[in-house]
């Protein structure tokens, strides 16, 4: 992708042109509802001790979702796109709760097509909060955004975006209501981001409230919070997270990231 547009992203706005950072008209309702929570409880051999519960069976009141990955499954996601098998695993490796955390990679000479990511169906509503834990391992380009979440309502996204040094939220909207014409607007926040494997764990919050008062996206990264007012053409409608790298650009460069204690509240 052209420097210009790298630099409409992280610079307060964003023009559509040529290629797509967002992919706004992507189909948000393939694939089945998955809204059953996951247990995640380590079964202790017969006569040992019992076991500690996981990060997820710690949680009370419990979550409407939670993947802390220690059962080395993928099962309560979907996965609509993924490279390569050995690009999107779940290992022992770094983990904020012991023993797994999920892994994703992009390698040096992908597609401009190549997308890592999971994905997760909450049924209708207006309001949903994400929580998890990131490790931002490995960025070749200082220039190539990285997709780490969204969350959405109908037609309407809400991206985390992060650069060395810069992290964004890029909203898309509906231009009015039902309209297959979408507005693209991108809000800094405080956060600036490490790449790198001696870099740490940071925990993200996204908060969105979607109402007929106006609707909003609360962000903390490890403290460092931001109310972020939204468009008025956000409304309550089916509700997904995404996790993971969405790759529009070209050309393309490697990362890697693991997420670890995911955990998603619909209200």
């Amino acid at each position: 992708m052209a420097p210009r547009l790298r630099a409409a992203i992280f610079g307060g706005s964003l023009v559509l042109a040529g290629c797509y950072w967002i992919t706004p008209y992507e189909d948000l309702t393939d694939g089945p509802d998955l809204d059953a929570a996951v247990p995640d409880v380590v079964q202790a051999p017969p006569g040992d001790a019992a076991p500690t519960p996981g990060f997820c069976a710690s949680l009370a009141p419990a979550p409407t979702f939670c993947d802390d990955f220690e059962d080395a499954s993928l099962g309560g996601w979907q996965t609509p796109h993924v490279t390569a098998p050995d690009l999107l695993r779940v290992e022992g490796v770094r983990a904020v709760s012991a023993p797994n955390a999920l892994y994703m990679e992009v390698p040096d000479g992908s597609t401009t097509s190549d997308e890592v990511y999971v994905e997760r169906a909450l049924g209708d509503g207006s309001d949903i909060e994400l929580a998890f834990d990131v490790l931002l391992e490995r960025a070749v380009s200082n220039q190539d955004p990285t997709f780490l979440a969204r969350v959405s309502i109908g037609q309407s996204n809400a991206d985390l975006w992060a650069l060395p040094g810069v992290a964004n939220i890029v909203e898309t909207t509906p231009k009015t209501a039902g309209s297959t014409d979408f507005s693209v607007v991108s809000h800094g926040i405080g956060w600036k981001p490490r790449f790198g494997v001696t870099t740490s764990w940071v925990h993200v919050v996204m908060k969105l409230a979607v109402g007929a008062g106006g609707s909003t996206l609360d962000v903390n990264v490890d403290g460092d919070a931001k109310t972020i007012a939204l468009a008025p053409t956000w409304q309550a409608s089916r509700r997904r997270v995404r996790i993971g790298f969405t790759r529009v650009n070209a050309p393309p460069a490697a990362r890697a990231v693991r997420y670890d204690n995911v955990t998603m509240t619909a209200r």
